[in-house]
């Protein structure tokens, strides 16, 4: 299989993943279960106007999302399944367009809790996927 081949497999088992509830008990878990959510964390290399998002893929390694906030649409994300570092943002099978279905991220707390329907345009395949508890990263 293909190195192109072998992410648009694992794309497609972590964009189907479950989703965490919206329970405020569960937003912010100390060891957070397999899932898409947001993390806040300064190892994704986060910065002011952007949010991350991060959760297991079924291989069991982690996989993180970086993407740009506040974009009505045309964001582009990276997918990392290999442990911490973020990928190339410019071309190969590794970059992911993203339209925002709903209204962007404009402040921290305006969609903290709520599913968001973000579109995935891979070479391979289109996927329509929620996350849960939507923050951007600190500044």
């Amino acid at each position: 299989m293909t190195r192109s081949a072998a992410l648009a497999v694992a794309a497609m088992g972590f964009l189907t993943l479950p989703l965490l509830t919206t329970s405020p008990a569960l937003a912010a878990p100390s060891v957070p279960p397999p899932g898409v959510y947001v993390e806040q964390s300064s190892h994704l290399r986060c910065v002011p106007g952007r949010f991350c998002i991060t959760g297991t893929s079924p291989t069991g390694k982690d996989v993180r999302i970086l993407a740009g906030a506040g974009i009505p649409d045309t964001s582009k994300v990276v997918m990392d399944e290999e442990g911490g570092k973020t990928l190339a943002t410019e071309g190969g099978s590794t970059l992911f367009n993203v339209t925002y279905m709903d209204y962007c991220l404009y402040s921290q707390t305006r969609y903290r809790g709520s599913l968001k329907r973000v579109k995935a345009h891979t070479h391979e395949d289109d996927q329509t996927f929620k996350f849960a508890s939507v923050r951007p990263c600190p500044a």
